[in-house]
């Protein structure tokens, strides 16, 4: 693996052949078209109503939500061989390769803003949120999820947060969770309000981890 921002390179070798992940940020109209159609891929494999999130004005307004310096939306381009990539487009044909590849993943993150008490002695953090960590079904297994997760963690290490939250839904996204428990992320009470069962709220310490 070779890692380096803002252009990450993941390499996977098999006996058969090379895989490669690029990870980058969202800068371009056509890598927010590519956000866009991976956000609403999410949505649809989710199946669940994200109106009480206001999804559909997140999804319209991505450059300003996941803009630097605060927030970051990354992308994970997809490179292997013809014959996977015939198969990615004919499962996806949303996802123009003409316009920048096979885009198979995204993750954002943004400021936080919690409700605290001013006890003394308690100290402040500066928080963040962890967003829409998505690969599409036919790209996972090839660690491009954890990539996204390990990248996102070191911006937000990089850009002065102390803390980490997410939530996320049991047992449609368990195997998601177990990322989250291998990089240290720890369940903690509701940081917003969120009817749907099964969700669990979770939460890195960036300072200590």
């Amino acid at each position: 693996m070779v890692l380096f921002y803002p252009f990450l390179v993941y390499i996977t070798m098999s006996s058969h052949e090379t895989t490669t992940h690029n990870i980058y940020p969202a800068r371009t109209s056509n890598d927010y078209k590519a956000a866009t159609v991976l956000f609403e891929a999410y949505a649809t494999w989710l199946d669940i109503d994200l109106s009480f999130q206001n999804f559909t004005s997140e999804v319209a307004s991505l450059a300003d939500i996941y803009s630097p310096p605060d927030g970051e939306l990354l992308l994970a381009q997809f490179q292997k061989s013809p014959s996977a990539t015939a198969t990615l487009r004919r499962d996806h044909p949303d996802i123009d390769a003409e316009e920048g590849g096979d885009f198979v993943g995204c993750v954002a993150l943004r400021p936080l803003t919690l409700a605290h008490d001013s006890k003394a002695g308690q100290v402040e953090q500066r928080a963040c949120e962890l967003k829409r960590l998505y690969t599409l079904p036919s790209a996972r297994g090839l660690g491009i999820g954890r990539a996204l997760l390990l990248t996102i963690v070191e911006i937000a290490r990089d850009r002065g947060y102390t803390h980490m939250y997410l939530d996320t839904l049991i047992p449609r996204m368990a195997g998601a969770m177990k990322l989250y428990q291998n990089m240290g992320f720890v369940e903690v009470e509701a940081y917003y309000p969120n009817g749907l069962e099964g969700v669990v709220f979770m939460c890195l310490n960036l300072s200590s981890s």
